[in-house]
């Protein structure tokens, strides 16, 4: 479906066992954030092996792959949409292998090296061969190029080279390393796992392999475990404002994560009842959450305005077969007429971004009956694509660029009304600094890049 999405989820695990099939089920609790391709590298002290495919993580890592990556470290990653073509955004990310002069070395980026697009012609002047679109790969060739000795300090000294929103992990013969960027754009955390370690994008996948979540990396700090050593903490990069995406909280962290040390379902319940207290509805509304995380914001929406939540919305399974010339788009819900039927129904989402989904949602219920349908939104106009490593629509396609008078949205998605959360109730849930100035990312709400992006021509496809 349509929307704001990761495009990559991580997983590390050092010290324990068997740690690749650690990693591949840590993969599955972050599906979510990609699902077209799966990669997996392990190192068993002397030697590193890679698998990677495209699919889902059970299609990919069965046991007979999973047996042929031993170790005690491993490193994974799920990449992409599975609905949507690759993308050059999305093809910045992925688990790059590499043989270098002391050994071998593998790695993996979440988000998106905002310079990355030059760093890489630059490298190609000099004689770089690339065999991907991925950031890693851009990542391997400037350790590789350092003057430093140690693979620390020459990661530290690539890594002093680029610039965005991301996470980064490397895996060597020895050594597992972690490295949030220094405005903390997107999220990294660590767990103990039993007498190993293990990082995440989401402390879910932690839990789902038994590891206990202990911090979150903070921004500009590289984490770096040797064998089963415990991890040692060094921040090698020049401060700089903190910058967490919002979107995290709003619909792309799962309903039982903690992102930026924020409970994402009690932030969703809060932007609810904000969005209740700002916008509110038709009197005797009832009142039906867009499944998904729609659906706990929709609970606070109803605390704040007093009416009553009903489930209007259940997901429905994917037909095997579609109707003979049918080309519509496939809606993944089904309506409840006995919920919605002779009411007036205000739809609680957590975004609108093409407005394709929404207006699926709207037909359905209109169709049950609704007597009115009234979307409220608890985050603001989406406007911009997000430049900083999260799948999304361009700023052309998105509904409210293309109907900028709620009047005109509300005819684009077949509703009675449509009205958003503003940018001070976004910020006023999310929290703000002690000088009340933002700490999160909101670009793709605002406009407002934290991280300057590439001149256009930089943005040339490059085969």
């Amino acid at each position: 479906m349509e929307g704001f999405r990761d495009s990559c989820g991580l997983v590390g695990v050092s010290g324990r066992a068997h740690a690749a099939h650690v990693v591949a089920l840590g993969l599955h609790g972050l599906q979510h954030r990609g699902s077209r391709e799966v990669g997996v590298a392990s190192s068993d002290g002397h030697l590193l092996r890679l698998h990677r495919g495209t699919g889902l993580v059970r299609d990919v890592l069965g046991d007979p792959q999973l047996q042929g990556l031993p170790g005690r470290s491993a490193v994974g990653a799920v990449n992409g949409r599975a609905d949507r073509p690759a993308d050059a955004m999305e093809a910045s990310t992925g688990l790059v292998f590499a043989h270098w002069r002391d050994g071998q070395v593998a790695a993996t980026v979440a988000g998106r090296f905002s310079n990355g697009t030059r760093l890489r012609r630059e490298l190609r002047e000099h004689g770089s061969l690339f065999q991907t679109m991925a950031d890693a790969e851009v990542l391997l060739h400037l350790v590789a190029q350092s003057s430093q000795r140690t693979l620390v300090n020459r990661l530290v000294d690539a890594l002093w080279k680029v610039d965005g929103g991301f996470c980064v992990l490397v895996l060597t013969e020895d050594a597992m390393i972690a490295v949030r960027d220094p405005r903390g754009v997107r999220p990294l955390v660590l767990g103990r796992l039993g007498d190993g370690w293990a990082v995440a994008s989401e402390d879910t996948a932690l839990r789902l392999v038994g590891a206990e979540p202990t911090r979150s990396l903070a921004p500009g700090e590289m984490l770096i475990v040797e064998g089963d050593g415990a991890p040692k903490s060094v921040r090698p990069f020049v401060a700089r404002d903190r910058a967490a995406c919002v979107h995290e909280l709003v619909d792309l962290a799962r309903e039982d994560a903690t992102a930026f040390d924020r409970h994402v379902a009690e932030a969703r319940t809060s932007l609810g009842q904000r969005l209740a207290r700002e916008r509110g509805c038709p009197s005797r509304s009832v009142i039906v959450g867009l499944p998904g995380a729609g659906e706990t914001i929709a609970v606070g929406f109803a605390q704040g305005v007093r009416a009553r939540l009903v489930r209007g919305l259940v997901a429905s399974p994917a037909p095997p077969i579609g109707l003979p010339g049918d080309s519509q788009e496939e809606v993944p819900w089904t309506a409840i007429p006995s919920a919605v039927s002779d009411n007036d129904v205000v739809l609680v989402v957590p975004s609108i971004s093409t407005g394709k989904g929404v207006a699926g949602a709207v037909g359905l219920l209109r169709q049950a009956g609704a007597r009115s349908i009234h979307i409220r939104a608890a985050s603001p106009p989406l406007r911009h694509g997000c430049p900083y490593g999260v799948s999304s629509p361009t700023s052309d396609e998105l509904a409210a660029t293309r109907a900028r008078e709620s009047g005109a949205l509300a005819r684009l998605l077949g509703a009675d009304t449509v009205d958003f959360l503003t940018e001070e109730g976004l910020h006023a849930v999310a929290g703000r600094r002690a000088d009340d100035k933002p700490s999160w990312c909101d670009a793709c709400f605002s406009g407002k890049l934290p991280i300057s992006p590439e001149e256009p021509e930089d943005q040339l496809p490059l085969f």
